[in-house]
């Protein structure tokens, strides 16, 4: 007589099996779980930079508002009402906006010296930028927007303060940080900018006057300075420069 095989044929899983599905539902959520995080981070970073953008806008409409002699910086040359630095916080974000306003010499009526009307202060040039730190990382967007006068230009006074910046082997140092300070002129002077390709940082239409002290700095590089006298330091060897009326004071640094 046969007897049927009453061994029992239901299939499972082994183990090995379960570890690979079990690896594949991890890895595709994984990789979900990712691009949802990558695409949110996106979404946010687009918002901020939106918002820094409006931030910018909202600054340069307002120095165009401005009639032209109004435009300048507190502290700054030009000197006017407009904060060099100001914080905003925005959609849960603090944003800080710096402001640059240099007067800027047309080259098509020549430079400096050769300038044909002797006006080195042909017009404006007026930077917004917005800065703001999100996970450790810094982001910045800047607007640059061309200030003329209504009329034909016209010559502010002052001087010009031209500070060359140079790195030990004497060449040229773009990007070092140039700040200029005069506290015995109303209003008082203190702004900071960068040198070109060339190191150097220009100053148009500086008030003419004495005791113009300057800071250089630079990341990776030592720093220098002028030092005004003291009973400490009476006979400083880099003096404070005075800016001369319709003339060009140089100051070189090497640092």
């Amino acid at each position: 007589m046969v007897y049927p095989n009453s061994k029992n044929n239901k299939s499972g899983f082994s183990l090995v099996e379960v570890i690979i599905v079990s690896a594949i539902i991890t890895l595709f959520f994984g990789e979900l779980f990712g691009g949802l995080h990558y695409t949110l981070a996106l979404i946010t970073d687009s918002k901020a930079r939106l918002t820094a953008l409006s931030v910018a806008n909202d600054a340069m409409e307002y120095i165009h508002s401005l009639s032209y002699d109004a435009v300048g910086t507190v502290a700054g040359i030009p000197s006017g009402l407009i904060p060099q630095v100001a914080t905003s916080t925005l959609n849960g974000i603090e944003f800080e906006k710096r402001v640059l306003i240099e007067y800027v010499d047309a080259p098509a009526d020549g430079l400096g010296a050769a300038d044909s009307n002797s006006i080195t202060t042909d017009y404006k040039n007026a930077k917004v930028t917005v800065s703001w730190t999100r996970n450790g990382k810094t982001n910045q967007i800047f607007l640059v927007s061309t200030i003329t006068p209504r009329s034909i230009e016209s010559d502010v006074g002052g001087g010009t303060l031209k500070v060359k910046v140079f790195d030990s082997v004497a060449e040229p140092l773009p990007g070092a940080s140039v700040q200029v300070v005069n506290n015995t002129l109303l209003p008082n002077i203190d702004i900071t900018r960068t040198t070109d390709a060339s190191g150097i940082a220009l100053f148009s239409g500086a008030p003419a006057g004495a005791d113009y002290e300057i800071f250089v700095t630079a990341s990776g590089y030592s720093s220098e300075q002028t030092y005004m006298a003291t009973t400490a330091l009476p006979n400083p060897t880099s003096r404070p420069v005075a800016v001369l009326e319709a003339d060009v004071s140089t100051m070189n640094f090497f640092i």
